[in-house]
């Protein structure tokens, strides 16, 4: 589809006199997220809802801030708009702030999307960067992944095979970390292409069964932050069940730099194999030896090992419900996918969603951008198997309640392929959750409205 956008630029006088001030280092690219104490750019749109109709014009305010909150005058910054991806509007112009202390900038999109505007104040190490944007119309934004005829087929015979392969489920309690209110375990089991996955339980001592569940899924990442009991999923209120996309042992207690040198280790030689990195991996080959395939199947079994008498765990078969975030999300709608029997679902900033949005408009894809990870020779036939593992499959074909957030300037996972899987998804009761200016993250609102909404019947 062509995308058509409009924009416009306004930049006033400066004052000359006025003294620069730029402190530390700050960006909001994918990798580059630092909370370091200095400058910022405050961008602002001059609607509350930062939602237009196609053709409105959106008037933003760029303002640089010092560490102390006022306005930085007499500095010069880059701007420029574009779709929320590869449109730019107009080449990226230079602008001092005017007597107010802002550069106003306005612009319009014609189709549905996201107009987008990023902001860079200074440079090198003194550098501070800002994405912000506004929705056209999203409720009217499609993927640019298709359906495919055989999707169903595919998923169950993978299902069935896995059913053939023993489970050799290893549970154990973590004493060590089992004397706080929450008894600990770590298990690991087999899943397909000769792997194993491991995972993590905590079970609130003061809870009476059968318990309510909660699952998740991790972001990217080797998972240390997640693995320790605090921040596991600190809930009291229910079985909490972690399952880690890795067949190599997840540390518990163990020292952070093991953790990382197994990670780098294993993202090492799926480059040498694959010549991707390890999110990316395998696909080029065969959907089977894709890294997720195994992790998604995988998730399911162990999901369905809770369930069974087998597990030892006396769980509320009724009252499972899945929360996840970035790669956590879409790998939670291939999850819901699989298993049917989850009560209440929130998907949050989600990652493997629309990754063939590209395709769309020129807009940014889903994380981890697979297709475009790929060497020229090999994309059309990785673009061909990436709709078996796009999140707008598994959610075209969910009938859950569903809860999804999305970050406005989330630049690892964009808000238009959140939004177009949003918009696909089946479920009769499902909810989306703007997040003006937030980014890769979720804000405490949110997650307290999240919780208010998942204690419902």
């Amino acid at each position: 589809m062509k995308l058509f956008i409009a924009v416009l630029f306004i930049v006033a006088s400066i004052n000359a006199n006025a003294q620069k001030v730029i402190a530390g280092y700050v960006s909001d690219e994918p990798g580059l997220q630092k909370e370091l104490k200095g400058a910022r750019i405050e961008i602002s749109c001059d609607r509350e809802t930062a939602e237009y109709k196609c053709g409105e014009v959106a008037k933003f305010k760029v303002r640089p801030l010092s560490e102390s909150g006022n306005t930085i005058t007499g500095v010069t910054l880059r701007v420029q708009v574009d779709n929320f991806g590869e449109h730019v509007v107009t080449p990226s112009f230079d602008a001092k702030v005017n007597k107010d202390g802002v550069i106003l900038t306005e612009g319009t999109l014609l189709t549905p999307g996201f107009l987008r505007v990023k902001a860079v104040m200074g440079k090198d190490k003194l550098k501070v960067e800002k994405s912000w944007a506004v929705a056209y119309e999203p409720e009217k934004i499609v993927p640019g992944t298709p359906d495919v005829a055989d999707f169903d087929e595919f998923w169950a015979d993978a299902k069935a095979r896995l059913e053939k392969i023993p489970l050799d489920m290893k549970c154990t309690k973590v004493e060590e970390l089992s004397k706080g209110d929450k008894d600990f375990y770590v298990f690991n089991f087999n899943t397909c292409n000769g792997k194993r996955l491991n995972g993590s339980l905590t079970v609130p001592k003061k809870l009476k069964p059968p318990y309510p569940v909660r699952i998740r899924l991790p972001g990217a990442g080797c998972g240390v932050g997640a693995n320790r009991i605090t921040d596991l999923m600190p809930f009291d209120d229910a079985l909490c069940m972690m399952v880690y996309p890795f067949d190599w042992p997840q540390a518990i207690t163990g020292p952070l730099d093991e953790v990382m040198a197994k990670y780098d280790n294993f993202w090492g030689e799926c480059e040498k194999k694959y010549g991707v990195p390890w999110y990316c991996a395998g696909i080029s080959v065969s959907r089977e030896e894709f890294f997720y395939y195994p992790v998604i199947l995988g998730a399911n079994r162990a999901v369905e090992w809770l369930r069974s008498p087998e597990s030892g765990f006396n769980v509320d078969l009724d009252n499972f419900v899945y929360a996840g975030a970035s790669q956590g999300g879409g790998l939670g709608l291939a999850l819901l996918y699989l298993n049917g029997n989850f009560r209440k679902a929130v998907i949050h900033v989600s990652g493997i969603t629309d990754m063939l949005g590209f395709l769309e408009g020129a807009r940014f894809c889903g994380w981890p951008k697979i297709v475009q990870a790929h060497d020229a020779t090999v994309r059309k036939k990785v673009a061909e198997r990436v709709p078996y593992f796009d999140g707008v499959n598994f959610a075209r074909r969910l009938k859950l309640p569903i809860f999804f957030s999305a970050g406005y300037a989330d630049l690892a996972c964009s808000p238009a392929s959140v939004r177009a899987t949003f918009n696909v998804c089946g479920s009769k009761e499902k909810h989306f959750r703007p997040m003006i200016g937030v980014g890769h993250t979720v804000p405490k609102d949110v997650d307290k409205e999240v919780e208010a909404w998942l204690k419902t019947r």
